[in-house]
């Protein structure tokens, strides 16, 4: 990696498989490699520039179960209080036509 492009530090945890590719990987990079090394931080920053990724993958396997049962109650809620609206209106239209047959007989 340049050393003259600036940098930011950042914190961040592994899951055990990923930090033992990670080591893999670094260990791989400096075997045989006389002219250099490689680091840790040189290994993620490659990952990262040339990692091709799915969205749509990284959210699935980022999903909060509390989070979800939430979005999915309120979706429920509201699809019911539009049910519940459009029953009430049947129904009123129902007893309307029902007072008016009464009042023909």
């Amino acid at each position: 990696m340049k050393k003259d492009k600036e940098q930011t530090k950042a914190q961040i945890t592994f899951d055990s498989d990923a930090y033992g590719h990670l080591q893999k990987i670094l260990k791989e990079a400096n075997q045989n490699f006389e002219d250099g090394s490689v680091n840790m931080s040189d290994c993620v920053n490659f990952a990262v520039l040339n990692a091709k990724y799915n969205i749509a993958d990284l959210q699935k396997k980022s999903i909060h179960t509390t989070k979800l049962m939430q979005n999915v109650y309120q979706e429920l809620k509201q699809e019911d209080a539009i049910l519940v609206e459009a029953l009430l209106k049947v129904r009123s239209e129902i007893r309307s036509k029902k007072q008016k047959v009464s009042a023909k007989r």
